[in-house]
Parts: structure tokens; sequence; C-alpha cells
């Protein structure tokens, strides 16, 4: 959702980072909720765009130490130019079309080891168009940045058999016919009566059913590569796959989805 104001909306993706963990990023968006946002203009002397400004240093409401290993990436056509620290103003000749949204990149960040809260300044610099007349305004938007400690998850088992005696399976009586209840387990095929040289029904793909066992530690949320998602750290469940299946993968995702782990076993 993000952080609205009067004239832009700001969030980040993802809004969690990992503390004492290099290497790490996010995108920073700006959307204009109620106007055309037109940039190609001076504002009281001063040329429009956007400044953003981000904390930097050791504490729980700071994002790094390290500011000057920072890379920032910006749309296409628009010039950034830092004035200290961890601020850049970025300007451009373009406008803002209502409803429209662009995104800002900041790589390569080594998160400092405090957890906490990091406010981003947004800050909106530029002219609004309000019955073909050029207004100015400058708006300044808050969008927080949390810091957690997030452990790597893991996948201490996992485990992947077929079900025996499924309903797929035809059972003989004694006198070599099948059986009644083999019948009923047995699953019901629509067909489609189509006239004479239309193509046929799709070929019907048989099912089996595995019993998939797991147990992982320190993950948020897990998924199947088939049968969806895993609502446990630790379960067993049964699920359909198609007979020609011979493998399957777990996925296992920390918190936010910044980490992840994965590991696939044969049927």
């Amino acid at each position: 959702m993000g952080v609205s104001g009067k004239y832009i909306q700001c969030g980040t993706q993802p809004d969690v980072m990992v503390v004492s963990i290099s290497g790490q990023s996010f995108s920073l968006s700006v959307k204009s909720v109620s106007y055309d946002i037109v940039f190609d203009s001076i504002l009281q002397g001063v040329a429009s765009g956007i400044d953003v400004s981000i904390p930097y240093g050791s504490g729980k409401d700071e994002l790094t130490e390290d500011y000057q290993s920072v890379r920032v990436v910006q749309p296409s056509g628009w010039e950034c130019k830092p004035f200290g620290g961890l601020s850049w103003t970025f300007y451009s000749k373009k406008v803002l079309r209502k409803g429209d949204t662009m995104t800002f990149s900041f790589e390569e960040i080594h998160c400092n080891n405090q957890p906490g809260t990091v406010d981003i300044s947004v800050t909106l610099h530029a002219y609004i168009i309000i019955e073909d007349k050029y207004q100015a305004v400058v708006e300044e938007v808050k969008v927080p940045l949390t810091k957690k400690e997030i452990k790597q998850p893991e996948i201490l088992e996992f485990s992947a058999s077929v079900v025996k005696g499924t309903g797929n399976d035809i059972e003989l009586g004694n006198d070599g016919f099948v059986t009644l209840e083999s019948i009923k387990k047995m699953p019901l095929i629509p067909v489609t009566m189509k006239p004479y040289m239309c193509p046929g029904p799709t070929p019907f793909e048989e099912k089996k059913i595995v019993n998939v066992r797991w147990k992982t530690e320190n993950a948020a949320y897990l998924e199947l590569s088939k049968g969806g998602e895993l609502e446990t750290k630790e379960g067993s469940k049964n699920i359909s796959v198609n007979k020609s299946l011979n493998s399957i993968e777990l996925t296992a995702y920390s918190e936010g989805k910044i980490f992840c782990v994965k590991k696939k076993v044969s049927i």
C-alpha cells in the first residue's frame, strides 16, 4: 500500500531488511495519486524534482554505516545528484501522469546490526496542472523501512512416496473379475459427444496420490512445486499429482521471502 500524501504515494519493496547482512537492495516507488506532476520547471528559483534522504550511521533508526558503497539506479530519463551521505536529488523534464508510478533502486547496502525502523524522506518539489494552470507544490512523505534479525530457513526433513491403494488402482476378485468396490473407487471421466470428424476429448491424465512429509526450521512460508503451499512448519499431507511425475521440490522461505532454500526428492 505504501504511505500517501496529498500528491504522491510512496512505498518500498521489500519493506524489511536484514541486520548485519551486506549486498541487500530495495526499490522505492513514487506514484502520482491526484494530479499530473510536471518536473520541467523552476520552483522559486530551485529546479523541480524529488529529494530522497536516508538516515545513515550505526543506530536503530539509521540504515548503514557504509553509505559510500550504496548504488542508486534511477528511472530512464532521470538524472541523479547527491547532496551528502545518503541524500540525492532526482530531476527530469518528464511529466508523471496521475496514476502512474516510477521506481528508484538502492543497491549494495550493508545494513547495520541494530534492529529498528528507518524513515526514508521523500520530498516532492514540482508543479501540478489544475484546469490548465500550473501550481507549485512541495510535499514530504516519510516511508518506513524495517530492520530485523531474520534467520536462514532450513529443511531438516523432506520425503515423498506413493500412497498404496489409490483411486486409480483396480482390484481383482477371487474369480478374476474386477470387484464392485474397485469400480466405485475409479474416477468418473466426463465424455463429450461431438459430431463426426471433430477432434475427440483431451486424453485423461492418470493421477496418483503422493504423501509428502516435511520438517523445517526458521521458515515463514513453504511451497511445493506441485501441490501448492503448506501451512505448518512440520507435517504430512497427501496430494494428487500426475502419474508421470517422478520428483517434487519443496521451497522454504524466510519472513519477507528474503532468504529461501530448496530441496528436491524422488517419488
